[in-house]
């Protein structure tokens, strides 16, 4: 099996990125024979560049601490997989998904949970601008008696 690896660094000792947009590196690790390939990240277009790399090197799965919306869009747009994998080095994801213990979701799952997330932030902003502008007729009322 062959992975996507969101790293801090450029060997299977570092650190999975604390978000896919974040990596300094990313990762083509194959799980069997531990061969990787190493791709510096230079950006969004770069990203895309390399995801589809990857995708035409036989990669059909993601390793990230977390992603945003852009890049889940770019992982479903390509069908593929996603591990989420927080605070581990890239060496102990590829153990684990040796072992059968990381857990590998289909885009779609994970684009549900992100667009969850993204809704109730959006839900919390709009009440907190509701408060403000409560806040802000009250002031100018009370002022104006």
């Amino acid at each position: 099996m062959k992975v996507l690896i969101a790293a801090n660094g450029n060997t299977l000792n570092d650190l999975i990125a604390r978000r896919f947009e974040s990596a300094t590196w990313f990762l083509i690790a194959d799980t069997h024979n531990l061969h990787v390939t190493c791709v510096e990240n230079l950006g969004p277009r770069s990203r895309q560049e390399i995801v589809a790399r990857a995708v035409n090197e036989g990669v059909d799965t993601i390793i990230t601490s977390g992603l945003g919306l852009q890049s889940y869009n770019l992982a479903a747009t390509f069908r593929m997989k996603i591990a989420i994998a927080p605070e581990m080095a890239a060496r102990e994801v590829i153990q684990r998904i040796r072992g059968g213990k990381l857990p590998i979701f289909e885009s779609g799952i994970i684009g549900e949970i992100v667009h969850e997330q993204i809704l109730n932030r959006m839900h919390q902003r709009m009440h907190f601008r509701e408060k403000e502008t409560r806040g802000a007729i009250r002031r100018t009322l009370g002022t104006r008696s």
